[in-house]
């Protein structure tokens, strides 16, 4: 996914991004996808997998509904080309004892504080 970011920053298609902040191996891949996907919104719901449909169904539908919604209307954001995608804050995984995999965000080494 990460070799065809140049492209992915050409579409234009609204994204509703979503994934569960436990669903630790496809964190980093939506950060980047929200990065350089100009039309995307990121939904990260808490305390759930990868099955968020299943896990989590009336969050999960309550923001589809809401981003359909939005795209119907024509007022999906269109993303902030003045917003500078790249900031000092980098994902940084790790696992815990229990070999959870956990991502946290740190200092990126030789940024400006």
């Amino acid at each position: 996914m990460h070799d065809l970011a140049d492209q992915f920053s050409t579409m234009r298609t609204p994204v509703l991004l979503a994934l569960g902040d436990e669903d630790a191996p496809c964190l980093e891949t939506n950060l980047m996808l929200k990065a350089v996907l100009p039309n995307a919104g990121l939904w990260i719901c808490p305390n759930t997998g990868h099955t968020i449909n299943l896990e989590e169904p009336t969050a999960f539908n309550a923001q589809l509904d809401s981003f359909l919604a939005a795209v119907e209307r024509g007022s999906w954001r269109r993303g902030h080309p003045e917003i500078e995608a790249e900031s000092d804050l980098k994902l940084e995984m790790t696992c815990d004892t229990r070999t959870k995999a956990v991502a946290r965000y740190c200092n990126t080494p030789g940024a400006s504080q």
